[in-house]
């Protein structure tokens, strides 16, 4: 069995989250929405592989639950907040995919990436998301504490990267490294694509068929709670994902970027489960 924690960083900034946990300042209103991407990973990988066991750690919900007093909100700083929260973790994970959508939750990701090794060294820590996608190389610049980088869409990346760590496991012998999944860097293939003069990554291969992923790993979640407080909607509502891809180049957004400028759907009947 490979066991794996999925967490979703808020997307404050470190400097305003520290400071919502050391003086709750009404000021700050920490907000969270439904993290369609990590639950869809963890359903495709779940309807290909059986020998994955699933957490889901959510920062930005469980901030929120702190500003609402839903939680202990005693004093305290990011350190301690994330080490509470970690504590709670069934199984020891071995691996933590950490999806940094923004950049304003890049600080506080390569923070939680140090506070993860220090308390289970041997765990594989992956970063993945937009940001990265765009600024994979200067991960390892800034973090000794990061293994892996994911550029672009995940799934069937991160579907042969179980498999690879299943086997090293399980001491058998695995007809791929991780250095040939493409999308996938460590620090060596990134350090070897700079000698080439090579700056630009390799992305992670699209899914075409997004009947794939199956329905999303809704058990990961307390839907309860993102239905009642992660939008504006007076009878509550859950975030989903019907397409990907995007045939038009907006400079204030990456979604072609990552996604491909094909668009892909899921069937109708798929979106109506």
């Amino acid at each position: 069995m490979v066991n794996v924690l999925l967490i979703s960083p808020s997307s404050m900034p470190l400097f305003q989250v520290e400071e919502l946990l050391s003086d709750k300042n009404e000021l700050l209103m920490p907000n969270f929405e439904t993290p369609t991407g990590l639950i869809e990973l963890a359903s495709y990988t779940r309807n290909k592989l059986d020998y994955v066991n699933f957490e889901l750690l959510d920062l930005a919900k469980e901030l929120s639950a702190f500003h609402r007093n839903l939680a202990d909100n005693s004093p305290t700083d990011y350190a301690r907040f994330v080490g509470r929260l970690l504590s709670q973790v069934v199984t020891i994970p071995d691996i933590v995919g950490i999806s940094i959508l923004f950049s304003s939750s890049y600080l506080s990701s390569i923070k939680l990436a140090e506070i993860i090794k220090k308390k289970w060294p041997t765990t594989k820590v992956i970063f993945g998301g937009g940001h990265v996608t765009f600024y994979h190389s200067t991960v390892f610049e800034d973090s000794d504490f990061v293994d892996y980088v994911f550029v672009g869409e995940a799934e069937i990346g991160f579907k042969k990267f179980i498999r690879k760590i299943s086997a090293d496991k399980s001491n058998e012998v695995s007809n791929i490294s991780v250095e040939e999944i493409p999308g996938v860097y460590d620090r060596k293939k990134v350090n070897r694509d700079l000698e080439k003069g090579i700056v630009k990554a390799e992305f992670g291969e699209l899914l075409t068929d997004l009947d794939q992923i199956g329905l999303p790993a809704y058990d990961l979640l307390d839907l309860e709670t993102y239905r009642k407080f992660s939008n504006a909607f007076p009878d509550g509502a859950i975030g989903v994902m019907m397409e990907r891809g995007c045939p038009f180049k907006c400079t204030y957004c990456a979604s072609m970027v990552i996604h491909g400028s094909r668009i892909r759907t899921k069937s109708n009947q798929r979106i109506i489960d």
